[in-house]
């Protein structure tokens, strides 16, 4: 298998890598190609787009990965019948709401529930749920002073951000919370 790995900053990079290594390792049939990326919400771009179509064609992928969803990559891949797969960590991800999403050669990946259900009850077929990963591995290599651990222990914790839009995940929560917890 070969895949075409679209490399920018993404959180993931290092990690999806790693995976990718151990199971070549493991004896699995898999080269990864990295393909350098920058991380645009550009729509149309015809430089990008024809040579990206050319490394394609070059490469013979089995598919084009990606973190995070890419209008842009979607109707290159498209036009040359490779398969996209995305693997959305971020939310909103305001490029899903794009017309190329319903391209079937997407498998979009996100990690929230909600969104997965709101574009299944629209008919669209290329998105699926997938909880975000974490490299145990790296994590458990980690080592955790006294200081720091008193620092972030917790019973409770959220991670990353409730969001600035009128549509919050904190508005919507707040409802059905306790005044306690309110």
């Amino acid at each position: 298998m070969k895949i075409l790995f679209m490399n920018w900053k993404s959180y993931g990079n290092e990690d999806f890598l790693d995976a990718c290594k151990e199971w070549k390792e493991a004896g699995e049939d898999l080269e990864v190609k990295l393909y350098p990326f920058e991380n645009t919400d550009k729509r149309t771009d015809p430089v990008f787009e024809q040579t990206f179509a050319a490394a394609l064609r070059r490469e013979k992928p089995d598919f084009v990965f990606s973190f995070n969803f890419y209008p842009l990559l979607s109707l290159v891949c498209n036009r040359e019948q490779v398969k996209y797969v995305s693997w959305v960590y971020d939310c909103p991800h305001i490029s899903l709401y794009s017309y190329t999403l319903i391209h079937p050669c997407n498998y979009v990946f996100v990690f929230d529930s909600e969104v997965y259900e709101t574009f299944a009850r629209q008919g669209i077929q290329t998105v699926y749920y997938l909880p975000l990963a974490a490299n145990v591995k790296r994590l458990d290599a980690m080592e955790v002073t006294g200081e720091i651990w008193r620092k972030y222990q917790s019973r409770v914790s959220f991670v990353g951000q409730l969001y600035h839009e009128s549509h919050t995940f904190y508005d919507r929560m707040e409802k059905k919370l306790d005044a306690y917890t309110r």
